[in-house]
């Protein structure tokens, strides 16, 4: 298992690495092919959409090698999605990320393993006594373990 673990860790990591030297490339001469509405973006444009561009690569790769053997994708050069359905399919696309997001977390967080090495988790929290109790004014106690030396 943990020689499939890090073979996985190491695709993850050629992959990557590929797709940042494609990225380079595609921002210097690929994206103005792909899309002439880019030609003069800023910066700020190119940053948003490297790691869309790291994480699709192999896709981009294949539409820029389409691009230069036919001259212009099927659609025409100046064939694009109407501003109205693109804002739509953003505003869509937040909503979803910001549903899926904290969920995501959520999940991570509630799913997160114990350290075995304090046992159960109830064990580990301080014990304070219950409101009301005639030992409720006194401050709780810290946790000490078990294994601790008696001077």
């Amino acid at each position: 298992m943990v020689e499939f673990v890090h073979a996985s860790l190491l695709a993850i990591q050629a992959y990557g690495t590929l797709g940042l030297v494609f990225a380079l490339a595609f921002h210097w001469r690929g994206l103005s092919r792909l899309d002439q509405g880019s030609r003069g973006a800023g910066l700020g444009f190119r940053w948003v959409i490297t790691p869309g561009v790291v994480a699709l690569w192999p896709w981009l790769a294949v539409r820029c090698w389409r691009t230069k053997q036919v001259g212009s994708f099927a659609e025409g050069p100046h064939a694009s999605a109407a501003p109205g359905r693109l804002r739509a399919a953003h505003g869509l696309a937040w909503k979803a990320l910001a549903v899926l997001l904290p969920l995501a977390v959520g999940v991570a967080l509630w799913w997160r393993p114990i350290d075995p090495s304090s046992g159960d988790v109830t064990e580990s929290l301080p014990r304070t006594a219950a409101p009301g109790s005639p030992d409720a004014s006194l401050p709780p106690q810290p946790h000490q373990p078990e294994t601790q030396r008696s001077h």
